[in-house]
């Protein structure tokens, strides 16, 4: 799987809040909107949202890495379903088996398999040797199983497919 750990992002805008509206009705007779603020955002449970360059973290990181996921899995998807379609319908020569199923079950498997990698892996395993080992390990082990099941592929040529593509989509990945 494509996998690229982004770089740490600062705000290149303050954040802007709108001022509360008013929870009362008297207070809201005489509520009259102000122009957006830029003062400091508060401390949440996801981090500090603040806008201040020096101190964002949290809310800022995660955006910007969930982006890079994104990116990430059109990429894996862009390179592992080729490999698939290849490796099934043309090295192991079965043709029963339509393309569009196969480009369906590669979007299934990598969409199932990748933000696990991205984002619950990395919360157990931080060095970046045993996560790469120990993640594509597991990616390809749960997408074996995705293939043999819904393309009713034995396990070794399920396995194949899995591992090729994972090695292709990891290769291309780590040269992006």
């Amino acid at each position: 799987l494509v996998n690229s750990q982004p770089a740490p992002i600062t705000p290149s805008e303050p954040v802007t809040t709108v001022p509360e509206q008013a929870t009362t009705a008297e207070s809201a007779a005489t509520f009259l909107p102000s122009e957006p603020t830029t003062e400091p955002v508060t401390t949440s449970a996801i981090g500090n949202l603040s806008p201040e360059p020096e101190t964002a973290t949290g809310f800022w990181q995660s955006l910007k890495y969930e982006q890079t996921f994104l990116v990430g899995l059109l990429l894996t998807w862009v390179i592992e379903i080729p490999v698939a379609v290849v490796i099934i319908k043309y090295l192991m020569k079965r043709q029963e088996i339509g393309i569009i199923k196969i480009i369906f079950v590669g979007l299934v498997a990598s969409g199932l398999t990748l933000p696990y990698l991205w984002f619950v892996l990395p919360l157990y395993v931080s060095n970046n040797f045993l996560y790469l080992v120990s993640g594509e390990l597991l990616v390809v082990i749960v997408e074996t199983l995705i293939y043999s099941q819904f393309l009713k592929l034995k396990l070794i040529p399920s396995f194949t497919v899995s591992l090729v593509a994972n090695i292709a989509s990891t290769l291309i990945g780590m040269l992006l």
